[in-house]
């Protein structure tokens, strides 16, 4: 496995790339976008843990759509302030594990179809 991060020449506002396929793998280079606040990732193919590092950008943005991949895994039960109140869609993916209490600050959130035990 590669972990190199190819660091783009450019900061992003917005990234809205859904369904363009650039899965299976995260798309690590996010991580070096530190000005997003629109995020749309949905029906990409992702069949991949969401990295740690990645929950940390919901404390900059507005709209997070991850839905219909198979993104896997639990997510980390962390001290986020979410000061935006984002809209989170992570509908139809594999997500188990608690609902950490961090995501229940959103405007809107969208759990449906993962395989959630329990919230925090």
């Amino acid at each position: 496995m590669n972990n190199h991060i190819r660091v783009p020449p450019f900061q992003l506002h917005l990234l809205l790339h859904a369904s363009c396929n650039v899965g299976p793998s995260f798309p690590s280079w996010i991580q070096t976008q530190n000005s997003l606040t629109e995020l749309d990732i949905s029906y990409n193919g992702l069949t991949d843990l969401v990295p740690a590092w990645f929950w940390n950008k919901l404390q900059i943005l507005y709209i997070l759509s991850m839905a219909h991949n198979n993104l896997i895994g639990s997510i980390p039960n962390m001290k986020l302030k979410l000061p935006f109140r984002p809209y989170i869609n992570l509908n139809s993916n594999g997500f188990e594990g608690n609902v950490p209490f961090f995501l229940l600050q959103a405007s809107e959130l969208l759990l449906s179809a993962n395989k959630f035990s329990d919230l925090f």
